[in-house]
């Protein structure tokens, strides 16, 4: 989950990015434009007209709203060439610096990003580990009692055929005829007994 946030988290702020980078684009071709039109140093321009943050923003959101290709048209319509400068270099200066807010967060996204997925890749290799040493440990008590087994019918068959060898080795020594006397032997001491 938390590599999910975090590769959320970088994929919005580099699109804020990739924006921002547009908007200074924008931002750096009006100024160019507006200098190549106006001589004067943009500097004084701006002191001299004193554009504020609020009316830039103000103006830019107005400009905004317009269909692409319009904006120019309506700036030069609506402000002189000193003032259209002193606007590009304002809204220049704070596209630069949406551009450099937004480029810092951006990297600080790709580091949690990056922290989040070596954190994830360590517990899973711990948890890996944890898993094979249990499953040698189970196997390892599994074969301890498949031995135990074996050695259990192996004792077994041993206690079994000393216990049956020496009647089987008796009955081949004597072919059979030993039997057949015990036989007869029980047969009369049943007809007696009866």
């Amino acid at each position: 989950k938390h590599c999910t946030d975090h590769a959320r988290s970088e994929a919005t702020s580099r699109l804020r990015h990739e924006q921002s980078v547009a908007a200074l684009e924008k931002a750096q071709e009006r100024m160019a434009v507006g200098a190549a039109s106006f001589a004067s140093s943009s500097a004084s321009v701006s002191q001299q007209y004193g554009l504020s943050s609020p009316m830039t923003k103000a103006l830019g959101g107005m400009l905004s709203m317009l269909p692409s290709g319009m904006e120019d048209e309506a700036m030069a319509k609506m402000l002189n060439s000193e003032q259209r400068l002193a606007l590009a270099k304002k809204t220049l200066d704070e596209a630069t610096a949406k551009q450099q807010r937004d480029k810092l967060a951006y990297e600080s996204a790709q580091v949690a990003k990056d922290k989040a997925i070596q954190s994830y890749t360590a517990t899973a290799h711990a948890a890996d580990n944890q898993a094979v040493a249990k499953a040698d440990a189970l196997w390892s008590a599994v074969s301890g009692g498949f031995e135990v087994i074996s050695s259990f019918f192996q004792h077994y068959r041993e206690v079994r055929y000393n216990g049956i060898n020496p009647a089987t080795e008796k009955v081949q020594e004597c072919n059979g005829t030993i039997i057949l006397e015990d036989m007869r032997e029980w047969g009369k001491a049943m007809q007696q007994n009866l």
